[in-house]
């Protein structure tokens, strides 16, 4: 019996000790005197669903809504969505108009632009929801400083999961970072910052 609680109070010792280490990370990433506009190159070259090349540039004189996720993440990519699609449907449609929100999978190999097209059916119907060669999906993570890696339960198993950041990018008219949101962001919240920076 003693062995028994012992164990328990390990388990739960260590599921404490990860949730801090993990909270620790949030808050350094998502600090708001954190500046990290300068670390961010915002250079993209991908493909959307019917396989068109889209560039960043391609949006200069706009303003993109950019999240980096797969289409398998079980809850925080989810939730960025649909934060994202509310804060969309909220705002005044001549604030909505001068904003493309991007979704750029970190998961090439499952994220195919034929699955991304059914993914993109639940969230809102501005979304552009972009992939790319391995190559191409390193040189975007890189340039957003994302933090992606794969996380294989069983070696050799085809279904993993991917660590990585969760971070909404509001990037400006040249291409520069102009706010950034937790996948946690209210919608409210969100829709006040962008606001106050779109008029």
């Amino acid at each position: 019996m003693q062995k028994k609680v012992f164990l328990i109070l390990c388990g739960i010792t260590l599921f404490l000790i990860t949730v801090a280490s993990f909270q620790e990370k949030l808050v350094t990433f998502f600090m708001p005197e954190k500046n990290i506009a300068p670390l961010i190159k915002g250079t993209f070259e991908l493909q959307d669903i019917d396989k068109k090349i889209v560039k960043d540039t391609d949006f200069r004189g706009s303003y993109m809504l950019v999240y980096f996720g797969y289409a398998f993440c079980p809850d925080i990519c989810p939730t960025a969505l649909e934060n994202i699609t509310a804060a969309l449907e909220e705002l005044p449609k001549e604030i909505l108009d001068k904003v493309t929100p991007i979704f750029i999978t970190i998961d090439p190999t499952r994220d195919t632009p034929e699955f991304l097209e059914k993914y993109k059916t639940s969230y809102h119907p501005k979304f552009l929801m972009l992939w790319g060669d391995p190559i191409q999906t390193e040189n975007a993570i890189a340039n957003y400083r994302v933090h992606a890696q794969k996380i294989v339960s069983v070696p050799g198993a085809s279904e993993y999961l991917i660590d990585h950041s969760s971070i909404i990018y509001l990037m400006g008219k040249r291409g520069e970072l102009l706010a950034n949101f937790s996948h946690g962001t209210s919608p409210k919240n969100m829709i006040q910052k962008i606001k106050e920076i779109i008029r």
